[in-house]
């Protein structure tokens, strides 16, 4: 690791990290500057110290308009505010995932002959169970690559069929029921995938790096109850279902002043 070894300490945090946000980080883009630049980035500040700098720049005039409303809904100013710091930063990263920088990163950087797709459909043969939810010694098949992938099982098929014919991917028979046929990475395919999520590890530990044992203690078990904001709420405390049901009343109404055309609200689990 540049400037050492990573301290120990360190290790369980990055892998729970990790576990968090796994999907995104492997294929996202991420805020490491390049290998030069980034030396000078993380070691100019003393060890330990967080960054100051703000990542988002939100404008006044939302800022405003939005601290308005919610305020009218009776959220605090402290937390409005935290609210949409949030938010700007959540849009920032998604955006960055969308354009796959960090797959591409590490395809050009590694010097692998393969496109993104392609490393797409190796990643989910492998199937890390932190990424997809399943034990890595489950059985793959073409309908699990569609399923984990989020495409047709036409598509995925010819994926499969394309990783086959590359040398990257070979059928085997199934172990549990020898009609069918199920899929594992060949030697080749293995060491691209390991050498890519490899490469992400050493990122991720290079940024990480000038954090302190105690930044990531504090840091890890935050992230991991923010990921959840979209499931617990509006369980979050006791009312909070009906006050959003209310507030969200009130923006449907102004929605109808104005003349948009609202359907019924879709009951939600």
């Amino acid at each position: 690791m540049r400037g050492g070894a990573f301290p120990a300490a360190h290790q369980q945090h990055i892998l729970e990290l990790t576990d968090i946000c796994a999907v995104s980080i492997y294929m996202s883009s991420e805020t490491i500057p390049r290998r030069a630049r980034c030396a000078a980035d993380c070691h100019d500040r003393p060890a330990g110290a967080a960054s100051t700098e703000r990542t988002t720049a939100i404008p006044s005039r939302d800022r405003t308009l939005l601290n308005d409303k919610l305020a009218r809904a009776g959220i605090a100013a402290d937390i409005a505010d935290a609210a949409l710091e949030l938010d700007a930063i959540l849009q920032a990263w998604r955006r960055k995932v969308d354009k796959r920088e960090l797959g591409r990163r590490a395809i050009a950087e590694l010097g692998l002959a393969i496109e993104m797709p392609m490393l797409d459909v190796l990643i989910s043969i492998w199937a890390p169970s932190n990424e997809f939810g399943r034990s890595e010694q489950a059985e793959t098949t073409v309908g699990s690559v569609a399923e984990r992938l989020g495409i047709d099982p036409s598509r995925a098929s010819r994926m499969v069929s394309a990783a086959i014919e590359a040398g990257y991917v070979k059928r085997d028979v199934s172990q549990v029921d020898a009609r069918r046929a199920v899929l594992k990475l060949s030697d080749t395919g293995t060491a691209i995938v390991e050498a890519v999520r490899t490469y992400k590890f050493l990122l991720l530990c290079d940024f990480l790096n000038g954090w302190s044992a105690e930044e990531l203690a504090l840091f890890v078990p935050l992230l991991a109850r923010f990921s959840s904001w979209s499931d617990a709420s509006p369980r979050a405390t006791p009312g909070s279902a009906e006050w959003l049901g209310l507030e969200t009343d009130k923006l449907i109404g102004r929605l109808r002043d104005v003349g948009v055309t609202v359907r019924e609200p879709a009951a939600l689990d």
